[in-house]
């Protein structure tokens, strides 16, 4: 009797659990400080969970595009992001995460994980762009692009007529030349 290979979500999980694994180890030798080590254990935690939905949310079929409109009312803006934010940082802290990256890497050529990403809103893109972020792995579904700004329409400059060169008052020494006219009233 085979198994069955793994999907694509259990081996998300079984990536973030090894990055898990080789954080604490760190911590636990004294080479990772106690809170660095908690707030990126609990970004891991947090790309867990969204992957789980957003993999269950798929799997149910209840996938639809948000409309982007700003904020939600109601809602409170998140906590700032405490963790470095640079390309491969967590590479740089905890060297053995760099297994994980290249494990990613491998996920993202899935045929079936890239069904996953190509069906997920751009919204819910965010935990795996942080993900590859601290790994430095490129996520294969390119983010959408901006929209341009539009540009206020110009206002038209008022016609002004250039002076001539007789009607433009110049000053040497101090005085004007030419003198002002006097006003025939």
């Amino acid at each position: 009797m085979t198994d069955a290979p793994p999907t694509p979500a259990k081996r998300f999980a079984s990536i973030i659990n090894g990055l898990w694994m080789a954080v604490e180890q760190r911590r636990l030798t004294g080479r990772l400080a106690v809170p660095l080590t908690m707030l990126v254990l609990t970004r891991f935690a947090q790309i867990r969970q969204a992957f789980y939905r957003l993999a269950d949310r798929i799997a149910a079929g209840k996938i639809a595009p948000r409309k982007s409109g700003g904020p939600r009312p109601g809602r409170r803006p998140g906590t700032p992001n405490r963790l470095p934010t640079g390309p491969a940082w967590l590479i740089r802290l905890v060297p053995e995460s760099a297994a994980a990256a290249s494990q990613l890497r491998h996920l993202f050529t899935d045929p079936e994980m890239k069904a996953l990403l190509a069906a997920v809103p751009a919204s819910m893109l965010r935990p795996l762009r942080s993900l590859c972020r601290m790994l430095d792995v490129e996520l294969p579904i390119a983010a959408p692009p901006r929209p341009a700004r539009p540009k206020p329409p110009a206002k038209p400059a008022p016609a002004r007529k250039p002076p001539s060169r007789s009607s433009r008052p110049r000053y040497v020494f101090g005085l004007r030349y030419p003198p002002p006219l006097p006003d025939p009233a």
